[in-house]
């Protein structure tokens, strides 16, 4: 199931439950996803009480072996 089948399933149910086309939920949706990202972008922070928050960050880079496999660092 690619990115395209779950936006198109969120787009079925809210058309539904909303009784709005297909087309114009599809445009809202996009709208919503194009404001995340947007502040995502810009730095800022985006939270959807009783969804989730969405937020960037920095992480240090993955150590891979001669193999190309992640080298995790022992734990305990």
């Amino acid at each position: 199931m690619g990115l395209h089948a779950i936006k198109q399933e969120l787009v079925d149910a809210v058309a539904a439950r909303t009784g709005d086309s297909h087309g114009a939920t599809g445009e809202a949706i996009d709208a919503g996803l194009w404001a995340i990202a947007h502040a995502l972008t810009a730095g800022a922070a985006m939270q959807l009480i009783g969804f989730g928050a969405f937020s960037t960050g920095q992480r240090a880079a993955r150590t891979l072996d001669a193999d190309g496999r992640d080298v995790h660092p022992r734990q305990g």
